[in-house]
């Protein structure tokens, strides 16, 4: 940019400035004063050099006037004398001088034009000095040269030469003394005779020094030349146009080729251009230069044609290959075509040389790559990537870049598109193969290996080069950018591709860069990120923290929804270079810490290398770059004009601040002084509990009190600051964009144009280029924004510096410090405030001065000095990463940023978990065993996983379900989770191997040692752990035992009398010196996996009974001991813990291995027993610990039985119900099919179950289906579906069942048995034969859903209908049917409405008849006579009602209680009357208190909660806790502390605890331990330890079972099991239970010994999901539910059941409560308001007019609509493409739909015949839930519509906003969830009281 002295210059030539506005930006046009327009500042600059140049002669020659011309023929006068008398050489130079003083205001210089290209200023520079030509400057540039040459020609006398030395001489002169075609024909027809004459003199006077051996004038002076030395120089004759110059130079031989030389490549304005940019730009390219024949000597002008004028225009152009003898590659020539001939370019013009160089480079390497790879060249048509790399290799190709591979690779497309176009010359390819690398030839080159090797790494992803890393500095031309673009005029695909020609070129210019100057690799980072470079100086938060404004932290602006960034992410870029991901802008962004601090970038460092040591998240308005870099810029220079009143109010304010200080006031804190000096109010200390001003967190430098209040200066300087960063008028990027909230801000990168400086931060999703900063975040932006603007300026006063070495750092304060406040750099006029902001803000400005392409910039003495003074502050040093410059690490599947789960009330500081002693021993030995084990062996699982996710970068974070992820599984049917040990997977091979030979117990030897053989393998997989040294010692100790003796076998007792397998039985046994008798544990020796293994593990049974058979044999029977290591505890197991299964084996005696140090441990269940328990358990492991160190066996115990096909843990079994001595055969299967006995009446036998003529039951859903009499009926449906179909999109046909869909579901079929018909007979058993039923006859009953859809959506759940009457018993109407016995289910009941359930069916589900439906007729009727009305008084209005005996209510504790959805479905079960609430959360406990007004509700952090019950318990000495929550507990008030329960008086407690995620661990050299220790379970689990309730439940999300490789699972299960609970876990599906929502949730029961517990429930309605099947150690697929047979009882309830009966409402209503609008009428409905008196909640969120008018597109009732109703719309009207200004279809979703399952759902509506998705805590249409508009109305569904879908009734209360009612409905447990599961529960309390009576312990 021009500075204010040169402006003033150019106004004084008579030029002005014109200003252009080009789409959102403004530029500048400079005018000269002959009205030539000029696009940039260095035209004009050269115009103004030209001016004063000729001043500059005028005043040498006397004149008075700068204006030459006016004198234009004296001044020619002048010079023809100066011609005569001077040398050829001063001739030409006098001509071009006259030439420049005769229109000092035309057109820019031709060298100039011809200097220009469209590389970067860096570049061009570097180009220039490596390309620099050895020829004497030309004196426009060098008068001091010109004078020189001028005296050399007034001493050199002309002689005439002779003709042949002509010849030699004017070959040597064009080296010399070529002029651009612009030049020698765009000036020839000015130039007189004359001036040809000596432009001819100066080539001669070349040629003569070079034959005379002059090297300069100098010389010439010494060596005057003669007469005869003079050489007269030969030119082409000049031809007219093309077609003359081509029909001039036929030669001998007819052929359309000619060579040109001197030639260039420009446009119609004469700018050069890249040839192989032809099909790019868009416009004509034409040719300069003189043509010659195909044939024949260049040196023969005559031969040769020069054309005044460029020719053309080219057509297309290529590249031919020839064999040379003289080099290893394949000569290339690049052939030009026109209309009339091809051009064999055979020499550029001078001026042309840098530019065709790039295109000759190119070529030259393609010709070494043919010369490898074509067989007409000598080449292999088989040779790899590897074999040619390395051809060029040691052919020394790619000169200048950092090895031959690099050059190939940067240079690969064009390489390829040679390869396939020279094969589709050849005939070998297609033409769409020659299209420069577009198309791939079918054969030949193209389909060898090292094109296709070639090809396969171009497709990762460009490499990495300087340019393009994180901290390079990027100089763009950016005016000429926005000019492309503008003349692009939205073509898009031209102008994108000529963009990424240009990023090629820039990306091979930057590599020579690096390998010429750095001397270091090429990976990110650039110059000063090398990594042989020193470390990088990490800013300290407290020296800046005084720049900054005092703490903030950041809020979304009210009212506007922020999405998450990740959901717009393509999985596809997760591993490409950063550098290919996605360009966007964003304005009125913040950028914050993990607490949502307002943060500097600075705190960032700027070298992509090195690992960050904070974490810095941001948030705006985001919207796609289109590729006009000049938008979002900040301007590098601040206008002295409008800085100048801001200063002068500065000034005020300082002096008021001043006044005020005098008197006593306090001082108005700046906002963001950006200067050296602290101002009052900025620096300073934070308060306790605050963040620094800099980075939001920590404390600020203790040196800030002392500092000085800011000056006038400063002041003025950061209003300044501020007002530049925020900018003015309205934001073009605002309009159509959307706020996003970004994931983790991994590098930030700083540019600059000429005027122009960029910002740019880089998720792993994409790059945003920072426009607006948010007007509070301002003065965190300006400080970074002024520290570049400073480095900018360095750069220039080092580079405008004849030798940057005499600037030291003393000379740069110095300077900086005379800047005149206002300006862009000023920082204070005291140097040593400037020499402090240096220093401390000294990063930015070392890494721009040290990335500039300038040697001597980066190695100047300040830059050396900076450093030094930098590590004399102590800032830290951060180093490269050992993963060095890695590709983009793959995307974290949750984003961190803080804003994701802040809500209105906020959420709770994190905090380390409260925890009993015995909890977190648990839970740190584990992680310290890892620890170990991972120090040890590098392959431990555990320490493995935890390194690879510490590489990726993540830590602790709440985890939560995605509703994306699980429908998408839905559909796929795999909805499984894997809990198994260390997350291995499936069964492992040995595992498989045991499961193989393992067996049912049988009678025989058929079983004998299989399942020793089995948990052998698990062993064998624990012996990785720390119990293998003592496994083998026990191992060698019985094996040498065994060895030295047989072993043998002699009973102890007279034996008891044979049973009927004939087996005597016996108590006791002596094997070898073992004694053994029923319940002693033995161990086994199992088959080893590895043959080569030395010795098998051993494995435990416990003996069951012994006996000897016919044959004398010592046998026994063992029940299998598995370790914990072999069940789903996995290695979270305690090594001493062995599980009793339900796994038996028949053995050897004499095969026994020994005995086990195994103990059964049954111990007392009792609170005030636990610590003493704990004591005991903790001293055995310190034994076992020292028994392993010595190789002694270890000691182990059992308490718990594992039946892993139930997902559970009982208790053991009392001493008698095991039945020790007694074989246990195991349970007969149950008769699978059969007739009942003739005494049991008529009926069969189905897997057990006796079924009667006359019994009611279920039938598969397809069971009527395939009979003819509903045939019509279908016929008729699928015509009614066709019609619906009729208004149902595409897209959604397309797919099977659109999002929310209930389609197909259907419940089972039900019918009453009438007949069994018999059929043959079949083995029962072995002598027993029965008769099978062949078929069954059933009478139809119908459900409200066969009769109609008004029928279905009015009647009560458990309404049927009964068919009519046969005609006959022996008729088969279309209700009564013939079925086949598979088809049955199970039982059911049926009776009149209001009867009394019949006897022996109280665990069957009952229906009711209501009535009696014709299916011929379609009528309906009154029910039959046997089951009319019994009674009026009905089940409430056809549901289940709710429970209303509380005998069994146990007094509950709800942690993270919510609004307490868990609780309301407890007490409807009437099992838990909750009377203490544990919520963080404002707004949810007081709704949990308007709910639950009798319970003592604790709104405060659960761990302080815990923490003050110890203590008011006397055990805080068993308690941990960290020291806040001490300090919290200390201030709990009387009241609190006074309601808080003790250990005995809480029976039951559940919750569902935050989940958090650990995958980072061992990040920043941190243990893993402590990344767990704030984990929320840890902390539930303790409130169970402490009060040891009878029941524990733990609620979480589905995949809870899975997530970090499922340790927090297993740690649970583990903590239970330890204090003694039973244990059961399992994952249910809302929607089964009576829910309109597909929503999984994880349930871990836990129950003490002496209680039962509780069996899981079953479904009960319909639904698509089916229930997560939990995959287990040793190949054991376990699902809560059976869900074999597909269906439920009941049918699905639908959106329409849930809220068909709500009153319309507006967008955006807050009028609550209000009154109803009708009656209830679904069964839903009437259960819902069946105690609510008038609507609450019924208010919904405000959508802004843009999404309110996409939620108006989306047509209204029909199934499946979406965000892709928006796109047909736009298609079908352009004219709707926007909506104010903005786009009607958000702009991120078309373009990554594909991989995102097409986005659907997202502005979807609710389906009224389907389900609700599942519940958020913040429904809005571009969530991860989208299907969020109502079904028929223009707005967002409700509060109380969430509410009813989650199963709320009408009369619960939330409490907050709409916002904080949405998340408490969101977090909550559907209460017919958590009721379900309460009358399991109420089943287990009634049975254990049972128990308790007939065992008189009640």
């Amino acid at each position: 940019m021009a500075s204010n002295a040169e402006l003033d210059a150019w106004t004084a030539l008579g030029g002005s400035i014109e200003k252009k506005k080009t789409g959102n930006r403004e530029t500048k046009v400079f005018v000269a004063p002959d009205g030539k327009k000029l696009k940039t500042w260095k035209e004009a600059s050269e115009v103004l050099k030209a001016a004063g140049e000729q001043d500059k002669h005028a005043r040498k020659r006397g004149q008075a006037s700068p204006d030459v011309a006016a004198d234009d023929k004296e001044n020619k006068k002048k010079r023809q004398k100066q011609q005569q008398a001077a040398t050829p050489a001063a001739k030409a130079d006098i001509d071009k001088s006259a030439a420049s003083d005769k229109k000092p205001a035309a057109d820019k210089p031709a060298a100039a034009a011809a200097d220009k290209k469209p590389a970067a200023a860096a570049d061009k520079k570097a180009a220039a000095a490596a390309d620099k030509p050895k020829a004497t400057p030309k004196s426009s540039n060098k008068p001091a040269a010109a004078s020189k040459r001028k005296s050399a020609a007034k001493e050199a006398t002309p002689e005439p030469v002779k003709e042949e030395e002509a010849d030699a001489a004017a070959a040597a002169a064009e080296e010399d003394n070529e002029a651009t075609p612009m030049e020698e024909d765009g000036a020839a027809p000015e130039q007189n005779s004359d001036a040809a004459e000596a432009k001819a003199a100066a080539a001669a006077a070349s040629g003569r020094r070079a034959a005379s051996g002059v090297k300069s004038y100098k010389e010439a002076k010494e060596k005057k030349l003669g007469r005869k030395d003079e050489v007269k120089a030969k030119v082409e004759p000049k031809a007219e146009n093309e077609g003359e110059a081509v029909a001039q130079t036929a030669g001998e031989k007819s052929s359309s080729i000619r060579r040109l030389l001197n030639f260039a490549v420009v446009d119609d304005e004469g700018e050069p251009q890249h040839l192989d940019r032809l099909e790019l730009l868009g416009k004509p390219i034409l040719l300069s230069g003189s043509v010659y024949p195909e044939q024949g000597s260049l040196s023969n002008k005559e031969t040769g044609r020069q054309l005044q004028k460029p020719f053309g225009p080219i057509t297309s152009w290529h590249v031919r290959y020839s064999s040379s003898s003289s080099s290893s590659a394949a000569s290339p020539e690049v052939v030009a075509v026109t209309a009339k001939a091809s051009y064999v370019l055979s020499k550029p013009s001078q001026a042309y040389r840098k530019v065709f160089a790039v295109l000759e480079e190119q070529a030259g390497l393609a010709g070494y790559v043919m010369q490898a790879i074509n067989p007409e060249l000598g080449g292999s048509a088989s040779a790899s990537l590897d074999a040619v790399v390395a051809k060029l290799a040691r052919a020394k190709a790619g000169k200048g870049y950092a090895s031959a591979r690099e050059a190939l690779l940067l240079n690969g497309r064009f390489v390829l598109g040679q390869v396939a176009a020279h094969e589709a010359r050849r005939g070998g390819g297609t033409k769409a193969a020659a299209d420069k690398g577009k198309g791939k030839a079918p054969a030949g080159l193209s389909s060898g290996p090292f094109y296709s090797e070639l090809e396969a790494e171009l497709a990762k992803g460009p490499i990495q080069v300087g340019l393009v890393s994180g901290n390079a500095i990027k100089i763009r031309d950016v005016q000429a950018e926005g000019a492309a673009a503008a003349a692009a005029g939205g073509s898009g695909e031209p102008a994108d591709a000529l963009a990424a020609a240009d990023e090629e070129m820039a990306r091979r210019l930057q590599a020579k860069m690096d390998a010429h100057s750095m001397g270091v690799g090429k990976g990110r980072g650039g110059a000063a990120g090398g990594r042989g470079g020193a470390a990088y100086i990490k800013i300290s938060e407290a020296e800046i923290a005084d720049d900054y404004p005092m703490p903030k932290q950041y809020k979304a602006p009210d009212g506007v929804e922020e999405t998450d960034e990740l959901l717009l992410w393509d999985e596809d870029l997760a591993d490409v270079d950063p550098e290919c991901l996605p360009k966007h802008l964003i304005t009125d962004f913040s950028i914050y810490n993990g607490e949502g601090f307002f943060a500097s970038l600075e705190l960032l460092p700027l070298w992509s290398g090195v690992d960050p040591d904070v974490e810095l998240y941001a948030s705006g308005i985001v919207k796609a770059e289109e590729g006009d870099w000049g938008t979002g810029g900040q301007p590098l220079q601040i206008e002295q004009q409008q800085q100048q009143p801001e200063a002068q109010q500065a000034k005020k304010d300082s002096k008021k601040k001043g006044k005020d200080k005098e008197e006593g006031k306090p001082a108005a804190a700046a906002s963001g002084s950006g200067t050296g000096g602290s101002s009052s109010g900025a620096g300073g200390s934070s308060k306790a509990g605050g963040s620094s001003s800099a980075g939001g967190s920590g404390s600020t430098a203790a040196a800030a009190s002392a500092a000085e209040p800011a000056g006038a200066e400063e002041a003025a300087a950061a209003d300044a600051a501020k007002e530049v960063a925020v900018g003015a008028g309205p934001d073009p990027v605002a309009e159509g964009g959307m706020r996003l909230y970004l994931s983790q801000i991994r590098e930030w990168v700083v540019e600059f144009s000429a005027d122009m400086l960029f910002i740019s931060i880089r998720t792993d999703a994409a790059w945003y280029k920072l426009c607006r900063p948010n007007p509070e975040y301002a003065p965190w932006y300006g400080v970074p924004l002024k520290s570049a603007r400073v480095a900018v300026a360095l750069i220039n006063m080092l580079q405008q510096e004849s030798r940057a070495s005499r600037l030291s750092f003393a000379d740069i304060v110095k300077r900086l410090a005379e800047v005149p406040p206002g300006s862009h750099t000023f920082i204070s006029k005291r140097p040593e405030r400037v020499e402090r902001y240096l220093v401390v803000h000294g990063q930015i400005l070392l890494n721009q001065l040290k990335a500039y392409p300038n040697p001597a910039v980066q190695k100047a003495p300040f830059v050396g000095s900076l450093r030094e003074k930098m590590e004399a502050r102590k800032h830290s040093k951060l180093y490269f990463s050992k993963r060095g410059f890695s590709k983009a690490a793959a995307v974290r599947a949750v984003n961190r940023n803080p804003m994701k789960d802040r809500a209105a009330s906020g959420r709770a500081k994190p905090m380390p978990a409260t925890a009993t002693t015995m909890v977190r021993a648990i839970w740190q030995n584990y992680f310290s065993a890892l620890e170990e084990a991972g120090k040890k062996d590098a392959a431990a699982a555990a320490a493995a996983a935890a390194e690879a996710a510490a590489a990726e970068g993540e830590v602790a974070k709440e985890v939560e379900d995605d509703p994306l992820e699980e429908e998408e599984q839905e559909e796929a049917g795999d909805a499984q989770e894997d809990a198994l040990a260390g997350g291995s997977g499936p069964a492992s091979p040995k595992k498989a191997k045991r499961a193989s030979r393992s067996s049912k117990a049988k009678g025989g030897k058929e079983g004998k040692a299989a399942k020793a053989k089995e948990a052998a393998a698990a062993a064998a997989e624990g012996a990785a752990g720390s119990s293998k040294q003592a496994e083998e010692a026990e191992q060698k100790q019985q094996k040498e035992k065994k060895a030295a003796a047989p072993l043998k076998v002699t009973w102890k007792d007279a034996g008891a009398a044979a049973d009927a397998e004939g087996r005597t039985m016996h108590r006791k046994a002596q094997v070898g010196t073992w004694q053994l008798q029923p319940g002693s544990v033995v161990l086994l020796e199992a088959e080893a996996e590895d043959e080569d293994a030395q010795e098998p593990p051993l494995l435990f049974g416990l003996v069951q009974c012994m006996w000897e058979d016919e044959d004398g044999e010592a046998l026994a029977q063992v029940r299998m001991l598995a370790a914990g290591r072999d069940t789903v505890l996995g290695d979270a197991a305690a090594e001493e813990q062995l599980f009793l299964t339900a796994d038996y084996e028949d053995i050897a005696l004499a095969d026994i291995s020994g005995l086990g140090n195994v103990v059964a441990l049954r111990r007392e269940f009792d609170h005030e027993l636990r610590v003493g328990q704990f004591k005991q358990d903790e001293a055995l492991r310190r034994r076992n610990a020292a028994a392993k160190a010595e190789g002694r066996p270890l000691e182990y115990f059992y308490r718990h039985l594992y039946l892993p096909q139930q997902g559970m843990f009982r208790v053991l079994p009392e001493e008698q119900d095991l039945q020790l001595g007694t074989y246990q055969a195991g349970p007969a299967d149950p008769i699978e099919l059969g007739m009942l006995p003739a005494d049991k009446g008529r009926g069969f036998i189905k897997d057990g179950v006796e079924y009667k003529v006359g019994d009611f039951l279920y039938v598969h859903t397809d069971t009527f289906d395939v009979e003819a009499s509903s045939e019509e009926e279908e016929g008729s449906d699928e015509e009614g579906e066709d019609k619906e179909n009729k208004a149902v999109p595409a897209y959604v046909k397309k797919g099977r069942f659109h999002k929310g869909s209930c389609a197909g579901l259907r419940a089972w079929g039900m019918a009453r048995l009438v007949e069994v018909k018999e059929a043959g007979s079949s083995s029962r058993g072995k002598d027993k034969a029965a008769a099978l039923p062949a078929k069954l006859r059933l009478q139809r009953f119908f459900r409200p859903e066969d009769v109609g859809k008004e029928q279905a959506y009015q009647a009560g759940f458990w309404d049927v209908y009964a068919s009519p009457a046969p005609a006959s018993a022996s008729s088969s109407e279309g209700w009564v049917h013939w079925v086949e016995p598979d088809s049955v289910i199970r039982k059911c009941c049926v009776k009149a409405p209001g009867a009394d359930t019949p006897a022996g069916c109280e665990d069957l589900d009952c229906f009711e008849v209501v009535g009696t439906f014709n299916p011929a007729t379609k009528e309906v009727s009154a029910a039959p006579e046997e089951f009319s009305a019994a009674s009026a008084d009905m089940q409430v209005d056809g549901a289940v009602a709710a429970e209303t005996d509380n005998s069994l209510a146990m007094a509950t504790m709800d942690i993270f209680a919510g609004c307490g959805g868990l609780s309301e479905g407890m007490h409807q079960a009437g099992v838990a009357d909750t009377k203490w609430a544990i919520e963080y959360e404002q707004p949810a406990a007081d709704a949990f208190k308007l709910n639950n007004p009798e319970a003592a509700v604790f709104c405060n952090n659960c761990n302080v909660i815990l923490l003050a019950a110890m203590r008011k318990a006397g055990l805080e000495s068993d308690c941990e806790a960290c020291d806040d929550a001490k300090t919290a507990a200390e201030n709990m008030s009387p009241e609190d502390l006074a309601a808080l329960p003790q250990p005995g008086q809480v029976e039951f407690i559940m919750g569902g605890p935050p989940c958090q995620g650990y995958s980072g661990m061992n990040r920043f050299n941190k243990g893993n331990w402590s990344m767990v220790q704030n984990s929320m379970v840890m902390s539930f689990l303790s409130y169970a330890d402490f009060y040891r309730p009878r029941y524990f439940l733990l609620e979480n999300v589905r995949n809870f079972v899975s997530h970090n490789k499922s340790f927090t699972f297993r740690l649970t299960l583990r903590t239970l099991l330890d204090m003694g609970y039973q244990v059961r876990f399992g994952v249910l599906n809302a929607g089964n239970f009576g829910v309109p929502q597909s929503r999984k949730r994880t349930f871990i029961w836990a129950a003490a010994p002496d209680e039962g517990l509780p069996e899981w429930p079953r479904p009960r309605h319909v639904f698509r999901s089916p229930q997560l099947t939990v995959n287990l150690p040793g190949g054991v697929s376990y699902c809560a539910v059976d869900t074999s047979i597909p269906g439920a009882p009941l049918r699905t309830v639908t959106v329409r059941d849930a809220i068909g009966d709500l009153p319309n409402i507006q967008n955006g209503h807050d009028k609550d409560p209000m009154p109803y609008s009708g009656p209830a009428v679904s069964a839903f409905q009437k259960l819902m308001r069946h105690k609510a008196s008038e609507l609450r909640d019924h208010i919904c969120k405000e959508m802004n007019e843009l999404n309110l008018e996409r939620c108006r597109c989306i047509p209204k009732d029909t199934p499946g609509a979406d965000w892709r109703t928006l796109l047909e719309i736009v298609k079908n009207d352009p004219s709707r493409e926007k909506f104010n200004g903005q786009p009607l279809v958000p702009w991120c979703l078309p373009n990554t739909a594909d991989r995102h399952n097409g986005w659907r759902g997202l502005f979807g509506r609710l389906d009224l015949a389907g389900h609700f998705p599942t519940s958020t805590t913040d429904p809005q249409p571009m969530g991860k839930v989208g299907q969020v508009f109502h079904p028929n109305q223009d707005r967002i569904v409700s509060v109380r519509e969430c509410a009813r879908s989650q199963g709320f009734p009408d009369h619960f209360f939330f409490s907050g906003n709409v916002h904080s009612r949405h998340r408490q409905v969101g977090n909550a447990v559907p209460p017919p969830l958590a009721a379900s599961l309460g009358r399991q529960l109420r089943k287990a309390l009634a049975a254990t009281q049972q128990k308790r009576k007939a065992t008189l312990l009640w």
